[in-house]
Order: structure tokens, then sequence, then C-alpha cells
């Protein structure tokens, strides 16, 4: 994945916000601020090997991600957590590099959004 892959979509945020552009900034700063302690506590579920926290984690940024208006995180992170919730744990390891970097690029973006 690389960052010229549009990982945030503005007009999905703001048509979720009633078209409020300095609530959706408020929001992203929100999540660039929380963004490291979000990616420690996936990382620390996954390598305790503890899938409720990892669920919980995951349907954290799956919310977050959709507040913020990254469709592309909040997706994989959806799938993710279904197959968490389906009890098809195995299945997640193949998804979680492409998760780190969907995180990481729509990190970048943010940081570029609220950073001009």
């Amino acid at each position: 994945m690389s960052i010229q892959e549009n990982f945030l979509q503005d007009a999905e945020a703001l048509g979720n916000l009633d078209g409020d552009q300095e609530l959706l900034d408020s929001i992203r700063i929100i999540f660039l601020e929380t963004a490291e302690e979000s990616l420690a506590g996936l990382s620390v579920a996954v390598l305790k090997a503890e899938p409720q926290n990892f669920l919980r984690a995951v349907h954290s940024l799956k919310s977050s991600a959709g507040s913020i208006g990254a469709p592309k995180l909040a997706t994989l992170s959806g799938q993710i957590e279904m197959l968490l919730r389906e009890d098809q744990s195995g299945l997640v390891g193949n998804l979680i590099p492409g998760l780190l970097d969907c995180f990481d690029c729509t990190v970048k973006e943010l940081m570029l959004s609220v950073n001009p």
C-alpha cells in the first residue's frame, strides 16, 4: 500500500458529520493523538495471543476509522472483527500485516491533512 492510494475520504466523513469540517478536523487530531496507543493495544493483544483484547482493539479501530473517513482501514478492521467473532482467528494472521500497513498509511495521510 502507498500513501497515493487515498486512505481518507473527506466527503464520506463530512456526510456523517453534517458537513462540519471543524469537527472532522478535531476527530482526526484525536485519532492521531491516540494512534500510538491504539497500535500498541493491537500489538500487545496479538503478541500475548489475547483474542478478546484483540477483538476489542480492532472493533475500536473500525469505529474510529469510520469516524475519520478512513474506509479502507474501517473495512479491513471490520473483516478481522468478523473473523474473530466467527471464531476463525486462524485466518486473521494473514490480514494483520495489511492492517498495520493500512494503519500506517492512514496515519501518514492524516498527518498531511491536519498539518498541511
